[in-house]
């Protein structure tokens, strides 16, 4: 694991965060799991300091290992992946 740095602080923050759909069902097949990608892909064009350690696209579950800067909250980071990406 690296160590980020800003212009004042230097931080190693990751949470894992896992997304489940209602009732678990199996909606991210192919088409809408490429979507999902590229919609998670252009919400780090908008937020560079948003970093994917790791991404999962299940059929019924998305896992993904974030990493940002401790000014944020989890709470602002899922709400920003959830409002770009539905």
């Amino acid at each position: 694991m690296k160590t980020r740095r800003q212009a004042h602080c230097v931080y190693r923050c990751q949470y894992h965060i896992v997304w489940i759909p209602k009732y678990r069902y199996k909606i991210l097949v192919d088409g809408v799991k490429e979507y999902l990608e590229i919609k998670l892909e252009e919400v780090r064009k908008y937020y560079p300091e948003i970093e994917y350690v790791e991404r999962n696209i299940q059929p019924d579950h998305i896992h993904l290992v974030v990493s940002f800067p401790p000014r944020w909250s989890i709470a602002k980071v899922v709400e920003i992946l959830k409002s770009n990406t539905g």
